[in-house]
């Protein structure tokens, strides 16, 4: 059995929890359930809109989104930045920081998002 990703796991949950099987998810969402499936394992990325419909699929609580957003993200094996109105500096940036994220150490990752999560 493939290993699921965050979002996979907090949505087999739902399904379950709501005694929902892959298949009757995939028709609602109209996907197929060998789709729904390779999303649940990370197999194949979650696509533009995809929360949004899985959110409403569920009448998801505002908790309940939270959750799902979050687990999404963390479910994420690519970004892309859109830097077709950046400036310079900040398309150096962006650039400086892909680069630099793979040999960060936790400190400087813990210290970078202390940083950015400021108000």
């Amino acid at each position: 059995m493939a290993q699921l990703t965050a979002f996979g796991r907090e949505v087999r949950k739902l399904r379950i929890d709501r005694t929902e099987t892959l298949r009757q998810m995939a028709d609602a969402l109209q996907v197929s359930p060998a789709f729904l499936s390779a999303v649940e394992t990370g197999s194949k990325p979650i696509p533009d809109g995809f929360l949004e419909r899985v959110i409403k699929h569920f009448n998801s609580s505002n908790e309940q989104r939270t959750i799902l957003e979050n687990a999404a993200n963390m479910s994420q094996k690519k970004v892309q930045i859109d830097l077709g109105t950046a400036t310079d500096g900040t398309r150096a940036l962006a650039i400086a920081f892909a680069r630099r994220l793979p040999s960060m150490s936790k400190t400087e990752q813990q210290k970078l998002m202390e940083f950015l999560s400021k108000d």
